[in-house]
């Protein structure tokens, strides 16, 4: 999985031909979505996506 997380501000780059539905996501959103429709989710990147999340929680409750 290759992916980019930061804060950022604007409007994503929707001229590709690289994906569809680009969007700015919350990562509480992507947790859900893992959660209540992983198929919508490329397989190989949900588990990727899940430590992130692990790890973005035990950052949010540290700092």
């Amino acid at each position: 999985m290759m992916a980019f997380i930061c804060c950022a501000e604007g409007e994503p780059a929707i001229k590709t031909d690289e994906a569809t539905d680009i969007r700015w996501t919350k990562i509480d959103d992507i947790e859900n979505i893992i959660e209540d429709c992983p198929e919508t989710i490329f397989p190989m990147d949900i588990l990727p996506l899940k430590k992130y999340i692990r790890y973005s929680s035990n950052y949010r409750t540290e700092h």
